[in-house]
């Protein structure tokens, strides 16, 4: 998420998770994701250039998930495309997946609701999918997850031309980033952004949301007490 709002003050429309998630709803961000990543590890028809163009043809930058899990075909894609790698330290990024995806996929509410919900449940099956892209089928092996992100980091290094690559960390601040992009240093600091609470409150928020719409709809054929019942299990699963 730092790299998204760094992107974002500079100028550049970036796409990033949350792009997917909470817009795009009319263009089926979401269902064409899903459907790349299903076809990506079960053996289907790889996602051609113009379908990945027609999802990221009106954004200048892409960050984050899905589109990291697509390296090789952006590349294709825009061969002159700079790419920034942002480094981290792997255990920071273990425990920022433990207070994000896998404090949203262990809820039992959330999975809940993905039950009684068609399109959270094509949601939450691309969340799965992500991980196990990085984890070769093995989305809650926490070590397969840590091989998959020395092996992204060992691809990315492999494959980019290193004039067109740029290392960043955010302790590094705006000035590496800014000369590697030719844009002029802001007059602000660099973002620095807690993305596993983040992205953990983003989703409690939709879940809630959800949820009274839910409980609205059982108003219409349940009891009070019923509709009470399910608020306090909702609430007793957290």
């Amino acid at each position: 998420m730092s790299m998204y709002t760094a992107l974002q003050k500079l100028g550049y429309k970036s796409y990033h998770f949350l792009e997917l998630a909470l817009q795009n709803k009319t263009e089926r961000h979401l269902e064409c994701w899903h459907e790349a990543l299903t076809n990506k590890l079960d053996g289907g028809k790889p996602i051609e250039p113009a379908q990945l163009d027609k999802l990221l043809g009106k954004y200048s930058a892409t960050t984050d998930a899905p589109c990291v899990n697509f390296t090789d075909e952006l590349l294709t894609l825009y061969p002159n495309a700079k790419v920034i790698l942002t480094n981290r330290d792997l255990d920071s990024w273990i425990k920022s997946l433990e207070n994000s995806l896998f404090k949203v996929l262990e809820w039992p509410a959330w999975r809940w609701l993905s039950n009684t919900r068609p399109r959270f449940r094509i949601y939450t099956n691309t969340l799965i999918l992500i991980l196990r892209d990085y984890s070769t089928g093995h989305w809650q092996d926490r070590a397969a997850l840590r091989q998959g992100f020395i092996n992204h980091y060992a691809h990315v290094r492999e494959v980019v031309p290193k004039e067109r690559l740029l290392e960043h960390h955010f302790s590094d601040g705006w000035k590496p980033l800014c000369e590697f992009l030719g844009k002029p240093v802001p007059d602000e600091l660099y973002p620095h952004i807690n993305e596993g609470n983040d992205t953990h409150n983003m989703h409690m928020k939709v879940f809630w949301r959800r949820s009274l719409t839910v409980a609205k709809k059982a108003l219409l054929w349940s009891s009070p007490a019923v509709v009470a019942g399910i608020a306090f299990w909702i609430y007793r699963s957290r």
